[in-house]
């Protein structure tokens, strides 16, 4: 009769070693930059694998294998991974609001503009420009939408 065969210790989990992700993740990122990438996400068993990772005491171990003494899965260091990146991209993003919010309220201003009836003569055919008021030009309304978001970004509106 065939022995049977060792069971992890948590019932159910596969070993890190025979995880294809882990060795993705492995061959994807860099030990010392997925390391980093674990720095202050409040998690204490991803603070226990950034230590590994940078202890050369275990750079005879696999990223898996790490993984695995830390108690994280391949699911979860994928998604503390991309969570960390998704902040770092949140924060470049964030460098351009300045400018994006200018433009926003600048869309959201009133402006003069050439009459299109009379392509800014203030005539057509030797007649005053009825749309105009033979100015040769006319008030246009800044953007709606552009003037709702200004006002409500300052509270001005709900």
């Amino acid at each position: 009769m065939p022995t049977p065969k060792k069971r992890n210790r948590k019932a159910g989990l596969v070993p890190a070693r025979k995880q294809p992700l882990f060795r993705e993740l492995q061959a994807t990122l860099k030990r010392e930059d997925f390391a980093n990438c674990l720095y202050l996400t409040g998690n204490d068993r991803a603070d226990r694998l950034r230590d590994m990772m940078l202890d050369p005491t275990y750079d005879h171990l696999s990223f898996g294998q790490l993984c695995s003494r830390a108690g994280l899965s391949a699911g979860d260091v994928t998604r503390l991974y991309c969570q960390r990146q998704a902040l770092i991209g949140q924060i470049l993003m964030a460098q351009h609001l300045p400018q994006i919010m200018e433009d926003v309220a600048i869309s959201a201003l009133n402006r003069d503009e050439p009459c299109s009836q009379c392509e800014g003569a203030g005539n057509l055919n030797g007649t005053r420009c009825i749309s105009c008021g033979g100015a040769g030009q006319v008030r246009v309304m800044g953007d709606i939408e552009a003037i709702r978001l200004v006002l409500k970004v300052h509270g001005l509106i709900r």
